[in-house]
């Protein structure tokens, strides 16, 4: 990513070392510039410069100019080496003081020319003639239908005009209105003769000048008019909608087969039957019932069947437990009723051997109704009195059944569980003189008494060893060592390390070396392992920690004891240490919009857009912009390769709290932002 200047950069005189031009493989990939802007063309190799409003090389033109005589042009060179003035003239020798008459001729002369052209007439029959001047154009166009093209017979030039029809020109083939010639025999009109025919008659061939007549007949008329171009139309019309013609061609009913209209006159009746009449009006027919009907029977399951006469009514009447509706048209539904009873509930108490009357089963038939019910006779048993019948568990205790037992049951302590004998009871700490209850099985498992002081140590022996466990490893002084002489040998200078377990602990006496690390009186030095035998299976604990020094590496530096700074550092109570945020007081992030408190935009410069930063109002009083440092970004709002990216531009401070940010060019608002930095 390009580092970005938003102002010019001041040089002051300064050479710029190797500096390379931004390279592009043409214009399009540098696109629109502005004066005096340069780049490298890699695929012309040149360098171009915005100049006027486009991309022009720089240099790598023209170096020096020769301009010699040639034939018949002077050079004619006036003027200075680096300003030089050419005015080129012909050469020739004027021959002729009539300058509008003369020309120039090939021996590099001005002459008169011979036999000059004049001009020639141009005439056609009907026409008016017309002079054709020299350099004059004529032209032979040709009409519809026609082409004329030019041709050259040596020197004489031909003008051909032809038809431009398409198709074949012969004795059988004429020249149609689209420009092509067609057969003759396909002239519209030209025909032998054509043939007509109907269902029934003989076939007839239509001549030339034939007439051919369609004649209606039978309620038919018939008339001709005339169609799209050539065409003819013939309507033929109904004229007699009456008994003149066929209206029905076959009849059928019920009986009596089928009627054929045979005749053009025949007629079709509708006749009633029994009980039934038929009356016309106009066009529409009514057919109608008599009163023909004589009645119906209605019958049941049982009982003798009954007539129902015309007018009567019958009756569809609920029996037992029924009853009947009508419902919508000639309908009646007939529906179970709902049963109507009293339940009672007597109370009774069961007591030692009563007895009690209890339903055992119901039978019903298909339809669902109760057909029998039986009862059978409970007799409780006779209980002993004075006998348990329940139980409830108490505290520490547990019933089998657990809800309660009766006297087939059982009652234990309860070993498991929240609620077990041991949990139940109140709590309290144990005393050595209180009591514990153990099965001695040296006694046939009597249960026998102790107190807590009194249990030995064998009776406990998971205890003893999960002691002894925890305390393996525990430190064991071994006294001294003399870390110049190592005395004991615990490291490998002598005869090889002395034999040591896990914790032995010695104090240094004297100062020495321990495996190479040097360790001071006062130190400490404690196995990790079981014989060891290397500095890693030592801890080595100082007891004289000096305060640390500082250095050019970290083994020139002193490992020791060192405080922080409690406006730079926060440390913990396990000594961990962070590094403190500086506080608002040396730091600011400034927005650079006029809207932000104490920031103002200067536009009074042609070309420069300055945001001044009122310190003292933006952030705090008592800061002088001389000792502030300042670092402008782009924000999210700058666009692609400024957003969030640093920028450079001209930051000017006085003696005071104004700091003056200058870009060269228009600057949208809120597009960046100062970073600010108090070095007071």
């Amino acid at each position: 990513m390009a580092i970005q200047f938003l102002n010019d950069l001041a040089l002051n005189q300064n050479e710029l070392i190797q500096p390379v031009l931004e390279n592009k493989p043409n214009n399009a990939g540098v696109g629109t510039g502005i004066e005096g802007q340069l780049y490298f063309d890699t695929t012309a190799d040149v360098v171009k410069v915005w100049a006027g409003g486009a991309w022009a090389e720089v240099g790598g033109g023209v170096i020096s100019l020769t301009l010699n005589d040639g034939t018949y042009i002077d050079v004619n060179s006036t003027g200075t080496a680096t300003n030089p003035v050419f005015a080129p003239d012909l050469s020739a020798v004027d021959g002729n003081s009539t300058a509008a008459s003369r020309f120039l001729t090939k021996d590099n002369t001005w002459a008169v020319p011979t036999d000059l052209f004049s001009g020639w007439k141009l005439n056609v029959t009907g026409g008016t003639q017309t002079t054709i001047q020299s350099n004059d154009e004529v032209v032979f166009a040709h009409g519809t239908f026609l082409q004329t093209t030019i041709g050259t017979v040596g020197a004489i030039s031909t003008i051909t005009t032809s038809l431009s029809a398409t198709g074949t020109k012969d004795a059988t083939t004429y020249l149609a209105g689209d420009n092509t010639f067609k057969a003759i025999s396909t002239i519209p009109g030209l025909y032998n003769s054509w043939n007509v025919a109907a269902s029934n008659g003989t076939t007839r061939d239509v001549e030339t000048t034939d007439t051919v007549s369609l004649t209606a007949t039978d309620g038919m008329s018939s008339t001709v008019s005339a169609g799209a171009g050539q065409d003819s139309i013939v309507n033929f019309v109904n004229t007699d909608k009456g008994s003149s013609q066929f209206i029905f061609k076959n009849f059928t009913a019920d009986g009596g087969g089928t009627a054929t209209a045979s005749t053009n006159n025949d007629t079709l009746t509708i006749a009633g039957g029994a009980n039934i009449t038929t009356a016309r009006a106009g066009d529409v027919i009514t057919i109608t019932g008599g009163e023909g009907y004589s009645g119906w029977f209605f019958d049941g399951d049982t009982g003798t069947a009954q007539e129902v006469d015309s007018g009567e009514t019958a009756f569809v009447l609920g029996g037992t437990k029924m009853s009947t509706a009508i419902g919508g048209t000639r309908s009646v539904s007939v529906t179970h009723d709902n049963t109507s009873r009293t339940d009672t509930a007597p109370t009774v108490t069961l007591t030692n051997g009563g007895t009690f009357i209890a339903e055992t089963s119901t039978l019903q038939d298909a339809t669902g109704h109760v057909t029998s019910v039986a009862v059978t006779t409970y007799t409780l048993p006779t209980s002993t009195v004075g006998t348990v019948t329940e139980v409830d568990a108490g505290a520490g205790l547990v019933t089998n059944p657990t809800a309660g037992i009766t006297d087939t049951g059982t009652v234990s302590i309860n070993y498991t569980g929240a609620a077990n004998a041991i949990l139940t009871p109140g709590t309290a700490v144990a005393a050595s003189a209180d009591q514990i209850i153990f099965n001695d099985v040296t006694a046939s498992n009597a249960v026998k008494k102790t107190t807590l002081a009194t249990i030995p140590v064998t009776a406990v022996t998971a205890i003893k060893t999960y002691i002894d466990n925890a305390t393996t490893g525990a430190l064991v002084f071994q006294g001294g060592y003399n870390a110049g002489t190592n005395t004991p040998e615990l490291d490998s200078r002598g005869t090889g390390p002395i034999t040591v377990e896990k914790g032995w602990t010695y104090a240094v006496t004297d100062v020495g070396t321990f495996y190479g690390e040097v360790v001071e009186a006062g130190d400490l030095l404690i196995a990790e392992v079981d014989n060891a035998a290397a500095l890693a299976s030592w801890t080595v604990v100082q007891a004289n920690i000096g305060v640390a020094g500082s250095g050019a590496t970290d083994g020139a530096t002193t490992k020791g004891i060192s405080g922080y700074f409690n406006g730079d550092f926060n440390i913990t109570a396990n000594g961990f240490v962070t590094l403190v945020k500086p506080p608002s007081s040396t730091t600011k992030n400034i927005l650079l919009n006029s809207s932000v408190t104490g920031v103002s935009v200067d536009t009074s410069t042609a070309g420069i857009t300055k945001y001044v930063i009122d310190l003292s109002a933006a952030w705090a009083t008592g800061i002088e912009s001389e000792n502030v440092m300042c670092e402008v970004r782009g924000t999210s709002s700058a666009g692609t390769g400024l957003a969030y990216h640093q920028v450079f531009t001209s930051v000017l401070a006085n003696a005071n709290d104004i700091l003056t940010i200058e870009f060269k060019g228009a600057i949208t608002e809120g597009h960046y932002r100062a970073l600010l930095v108090n070095v007071e």
